[in-house]
């Protein structure tokens, strides 16, 4: 084969997103365990950085009744 080496760049699109609205489907504290903890951290940090779009979360329960989740829940499984 010849030498010839083939050069990927990496382009950065800079256009505002559209999306307005993010779910974050997961476990989700005061759940104890490591996916609960990271669903908020990741909510809370794309929150932080899109302050103009709307995360909220959909739990995943693990028993009969509910947890006493915080308001940025809007549904449960």
């Amino acid at each position: 084969m010849t030498g010839k080496r083939t050069e990927r760049r990496d382009l950065i699109v800079n256009t505002a997103s559209s999306t307005r609205t993010i779910a974050f489907l997961g476990d989700y504290l005061p759940r104890k365990c490591g996916i609960a903890t990271f669903t908020s951290d990741l909510l809370g940090a794309v929150a932080a950085h899109r302050p103009r779009s709307h995360c909220f979360a959909v739990p995943v329960n693990d028993i009969e009744g509910c947890y006493r989740y915080p308001d940025v829940v809007r549904f449960e499984i």
